[in-house]
């Protein structure tokens, strides 16, 4: 499993296979998560694809797409 299935896991507080709105404001006010440079970082890389520094929406729309394959997300 890698790192970006480990974290939607640890997100995904309820276990239904989404990350509902409540689960991702909760991610991202968690004050440990938030103080981590590295793993803010990490969390950053893994949406910007082309590592231009910057997340454009079709990044962020395939990383959405490839994960709800991965949990059988409709």
């Amino acid at each position: 499993m890698s790192d970006l299935s480990k974290l939607v896991l640890s997100i995904d507080t309820d276990r239904n296979g989404k990350i509902n709105y409540n689960e991702f404001l909760a991610m991202c006010i968690d004050e440990a998560i938030m103080s981590n440079e590295n793993y803010l970082q990490f969390a950053f890389n893994s949406f910007d694809l082309n590592r231009d520094g910057k997340i454009q929406r079709e990044e962020f729309k395939t990383i959405l797409k490839s994960y709800s394959k991965d949990f059988n997300c409709n």
